[in-house]
């Protein structure tokens, strides 16, 4: 479970997300700019999601260079627990995870140097996921059947669990509020952007 927030709050580091644009349909450009930078950092490619329509390339590999720097490093923690192999199934199962979350996007309100988003999304409940991992942790290690088992089937046991969890994506419906302020001429996020948009994807 703290590896979905470690995914998510790395990968957030490297939000595009000051925005220099003019008062013509600013809304509409802030929320596609924000739905393009979310669509990055869930690790679509950039001919999805309208990435290309609202950030260039450039920006986008920005925050793809974090993503590869970020993959590698959770590779590099999780391999020691699971083996190299169930460590990159694991991976990619929260990779999906964090694409899958289901969430919309709409202009709350707009002034002249104000712009809310309200994004309601299902978030992961992070709560129960440890809550039914520790439980399972617990029946398998004090199970006999597993005690003359070797480390890789052990490994192999645990990834699949572990798996098996995310895949399950108990769920709850929460609403953020994210407000952009213009200042000179550049439309910028609130400071606790990190934090609001770790909150789109779990609790």
């Amino acid at each position: 479970m703290k590896m979905v927030k470690k995914l998510i709050l790395s990968s957030i580091m490297a939000l595009v997300l000051v925005l220099t644009i003019g008062c013509s349909n600013a809304e509409e450009k802030v929320k596609s700019n924000f739905e393009a930078n979310l669509a990055a950092l869930e690790m679509y490619k950039y001919d999805e999601k309208g990435i290309a329509d609202a950030l260039t390339e450039a920006e986008y590999k920005q925050i793809q260079t974090y993503n590869s720097k970020d993959k590698v490093s959770m590779i590099a923690q999780l391999t020691p627990l699971y083996g190299k192999e169930n460590a990159e199934k694991i991976y990619e199962t929260i990779v999906k995870l964090i694409q899958g979350v289901e969430k919309t996007v709409t202009v709350e309100s707009s002034s002249k140097d104000k712009i809310t988003l309200k994004v309601v999304s299902k978030a992961l409940d992070t709560s129960k996921v440890m809550s039914e991992a520790n439980n399972l942790v617990k029946s398998y290690v004090t199970d006999e059947k597993n005690y003359d088992k070797k480390e890789k089937e052990v490994q192999d046991d645990m990834a699949k669990m572990i798996i098996d969890l995310y895949n399950k994506k108990p769920t709850k419906e929460v609403t953020t509020m994210i407000t952009y302020t213009k200042k000179d001429g550049k439309w910028q996020p609130p400071s606790n952007i990190q934090k609001l948009c770790e909150g789109i994807y779990t609790i």
